[in-house]
């Protein structure tokens, strides 16, 4: 009996890994899509707006941080958790007690994201948990699922994992 109890914890082990992997991949594509995104909507409206003689240039860093807000953190919390590429790739962020996530916990963790990750190209190397948390979901309780990912973590397993995005 325990030896099928080790058997089955294996293969929920090994179907978790590979649920986790494929959010990986997914997250860390819609990641890119929305830094991407950002970056044309952000030029293009402050090229607009600047040559409209609305905006100075000494402007920018004011003009960013609220377009960022806009972006990562009002569009989120419209669209409960989805940015547009999350929506593409049906990934959306979620509080893990279930609560609404706050405007300021977007904004926060947003900024943590960028600064953390995408400006230092943390996704090369990822250590992430079995709830699929980054480093930077854990200080607000929330982490990323899919729609396949509804049910299937289990608080009591919590692990550390690390994956390689680019390769195995």
């Amino acid at each position: 009996m325990l030896e099928l109890l080790q058997l089955l914890e294996e293969d929920f082990i090994l179907m978790l890994n590979k649920v986790l992997k494929k959010l990986l991949k997914k997250r860390i594509i819609s990641s890119i899509v929305d830094l991407l995104l950002f970056i044309f909507l952000f030029t293009l409206s402050f090229t607009i707006l600047l040559d409209a003689r609305l905006v100075q240039n000494n402007w920018l860093l004011p003009f960013f941080l609220l377009f960022f807000f806009l972006y990562y953190s009002l569009i989120p919390k419209l669209t409960n958790g989805y940015t547009f590429s999350g929506f593409i790739m049906g990934i959306k962020v979620i509080k893990l007690d279930s609560t609404d996530i706050k405007l300021w916990e977007y904004f926060l963790r947003s900024l943590y994201a960028l600064f953390a990750y995408m400006l230092f190209l943390g996704y090369i190397r990822v250590r992430t948990n079995t709830l699929g948390q980054f480093y930077f979901d854990k200080p607000f309780n929330v982490t990323v699922i899919g729609r396949e990912q509804r049910n299937i973590f289990n608080d009591n397993k919590n692990i550390d994992i690390t994956f390689y995005f680019l390769g195995e």
